[in-house]
């Protein structure tokens, strides 16, 4: 039967990712060696937190990025990232702390500058709406 530290050894051999070798693996599977129940249990809660936030950026980095170039339709963008994101179940600060992952160029940019503007994710999706959607119609 296959333990929780064989299916860390398989996943990280899966994904090939360096970053999650490297750190999710020395931090994961070492505090998963049995000890108390519910040690195991948060040390599970932890790995799945780990293992989505692995998922959702890898998920995040491979959708389209916006930047802010008259050739892209911003609405359709959001809609799009909006998507993905309720999909992961994300609240509001998770969504702010993760847009910049989906952005690149002048986009980007414009939002590192007026990133302390962005209360909320609606004044995000509303301020992103305003200032490119005039850009996307040129």
């Amino acid at each position: 039967m296959p333990t929780f530290i064989t299916f860390m050894k398989k996943f990280l051999q899966h994904f090939d990712n360096q970053e999650l070798k490297t750190d999710l693996s020395t931090k994961i599977i070492s505090p998963c060696t049995p000890s108390k129940q519910s040690g195991n249990a948060n040390s599970q809660d932890a790995f799945m937190d780990c293992l989505r936030t692995q998922m959702l950026i890898t998920t995040l980095e491979k959708l389209p990025k916006f930047s802010g170039k008259s050739k892209q339709n911003v609405s359709n963008w959001l809609q799009e990232i909006q998507q993905t994101m309720n999909l992961f179940k994300l609240i509001d600060t998770e969504k702010l702390l993760y847009i910049s992952l989906c952005l690149e160029d002048y986009a980007q940019y414009w939002f590192y500058d007026n990133k302390h503007l962005m209360l909320t994710w609606a004044i995000l999706t509303q301020k992103l709406l305003k200032i490119f959607f005039k850009e996307c119609i040129k």
